[in-house]
């Protein structure tokens, strides 16, 4: 049965960790994203689908982004796949879907302030903190860190700042 969901989330540079959140016990866990895009979602369309694999467990997600930037917001699908249709779907999705990105992280995840906040550390990109939540919950949540907004990353999601990285068409939203 597919889940619906609605996502507004900030991204921003990890530079210091922030201080009220050193001693909480986050879950961590080790995800690899596999995104199926042709070049006109790359250069920035808004729907795009990816397969993320957390630990035995294997997502399909459709995303349809509906606002760049920060607070970034999208609408997901999310189907659950059965192992054994793991690699007939990813074939067939490539034959679809010529360009693909994998962002490989491990994530820290946590409660907090009715937001759920991730410490990302991603392969060939950095560490990065998402917080995702009601934009009044998110603001609010900045403050109680000592975030200031001007630090939150607005270049796009990992799959941007990975294309650009790689030297492949993407979409620039600085």
């Amino acid at each position: 049965m597919p889940e619906f969901n609605k996502e507004i989330e900030i991204k921003l540079y990890l530079k210091k960790f922030p201080e009220k959140l050193k001693n909480l016990d986050f879950d961590e866990s080790s995800e690899v994203d596999e995104y199926f895009m042709n070049e006109s979602i790359a250069e920035g369309g808004k729907l795009y689908l990816r397969i993320r694999t957390r630990g035995n467990k294997r997502v399909l997600e459709l995303k349809e982004i509906i606002q760049h930037g920060n607070p970034y917001k999208a609408e997901e699908i999310l189907f659950q796949l059965a192992e054994e249709n793991y690699e007939a779907l990813k074939h067939i999705l490539g034959k679809v879907l010529p360009i693909k990105t994998v962002i490989k992280k491990i994530r820290k995840k946590i409660k907090f302030n009715e937001c759920e906040i991730a410490i990302d550390d991603v392969e060939n990109l950095g560490k990065f903190m998402e917080i995702e939540g009601s934009e009044e919950k998110i603001k609010e949540t900045c403050k109680i860190l000592d975030i200031d907004m001007k630090d939150v990353e607005t270049e796009g999601g990992y799959v941007q700042m990975m294309l650009k990285k790689l030297g492949l068409p993407h979409r620039n939203f600085t």
